[in-house]
């Protein structure tokens, strides 16, 4: 029978079709591109803003991000020269107040893999040495100033430590500054000249500043 329509009584259900087993162009390049921004978007950790500039301090991080991106050796280098200074300023300033500095991540885990396999016997009176000798000595109670680690390094390296001249009578800074940024060099020569002039800040009092986005890293590991 003619059936200009075609059969109406045919079930024209649409069967189940699974996802493509592919991707396009489009979907790589994207979720390459919003990937690679922001592992370096959160890896990226600027400088403390000079004063009355924190306004800007986006605009730099885009421009250390677009950096990143197509020179990502510059931003590696800047960071080892600049965790080489703090390594060295540390030093210097543990040197001049006489402090000893920690044992580092290496020399502790040294320090647990002897205590695994030390024996039994001897274990308790290794430990208490091991740990007299990572300890500077002292004879009238806790140390006067906190010793110097690498987020002391950082810190300063980063700007951290500045001379404000707000309060002062007569202002020595040139173009009619307030504050002025002292650099590991100024330091050194602070620490020389004026040691007690050298805030005394503890490891926590600093890692307390850090404004870093943990969600933005957490969804990068995802």
């Amino acid at each position: 029978m003619f059936a200009p329509f075609g059969n109406l009584s045919a079930n024209h259900t649409l069967p189940w079709r699974p996802e493509p087993n592919h991707r396009g162009t489009f979907g790589l390049l994207s979720s390459c591109l919003v990937t690679m921004t922001l592992c370096v978007w959160t890896a990226a950790h600027l400088n403390i803003p000079a004063h009355r500039k924190a306004s800007q301090q986006t605009w730099r991080k885009v421009r250390w991000l677009i950096m990143g991106i197509f020179a990502l050796e510059m931003v590696a280098w800047t960071a080892f020269h600049q965790r080489s200074e703090g390594s060295k300023i540390c030093q210097s300033i543990n040197d001049t107040f006489g402090l000893s500095p920690p044992p580092s991540s290496f020399q502790n885990w040294v320090i647990w893999v002897r205590q695994l396999f030390r024996n039994r016997a001897t274990e308790n009176k290794k430990a208490r040495e091991d740990s007299l000798s990572a300890e500077p000595p002292s004879t009238s109670g806790p140390p006067k100033r906190h010793v110097w680690t690498m987020a002391h390094g950082h810190y300063a390296v980063m700007g951290g430590y500045a001379v404000d001249t707000a309060r002062v009578p007569q202002n020595i800074f040139p173009g009619n500054r307030t504050r002025l940024t002292l650099t590991v060099a100024g330091l050194r020569v602070l620490t020389e000249k004026k040691p007690d002039h050298l805030p005394d800040l503890s490891k926590e009092e600093i890692t307390d500043k850090s404004k870093a986005n943990g969600l933005a890293k957490i969804i990068v590991c995802i």
